[in-house]
């Protein structure tokens, strides 16, 4: 991972180092995920679907290629920042909002090209 994506005035961009957090945890199972949707309704962040390119990965405990430990993991980097971050806001500011009947804070996060 490159930790070096800074703002101008040299911090971390958070959101920016979050998203690569989470891409290179879910890709340790699934190296081809390029998105995923996050959840923050509920009060504690979630990653809900994982993408390869178009398709939506298999979620399903029994049947999909995750496990309960990598998507805790990816979880818990995003409890943590939300933690940290000064406003959820200023965290999602630049990821896609993606309109939910039954979430209205839903997020797409992009995730870098692999090998990036």
């Amino acid at each position: 991972m490159r930790h070096e994506i800074e703002t101008r005035d040299g911090q971390p961009d958070l959101a920016a180092v979050t998203v690569e957090k989470v891409a290179a945890t879910l890709r340790t199972l699934v190296p081809e995920a390029s998105s995923a949707l996050v959840d923050f309704a509920s009060g504690l962040a979630r990653v809900t679907d994982v993408f390869a390119g178009d398709a939506a990965v298999d979620m399903a405990d029994d049947t999909g290629p995750f496990d309960t430990e990598t998507l805790g993991d990816a979880d818990e980097i995003l409890r943590k920042v939300v933690d940290v971050a000064d406003c959820l806001n200023d965290l999602v500011k630049g990821w896609e909002h993606v309109p939910h009947e039954r979430t209205p804070q839903l997020y797409r996060i992009a995730f870098p090209a692999a090998g990036q």
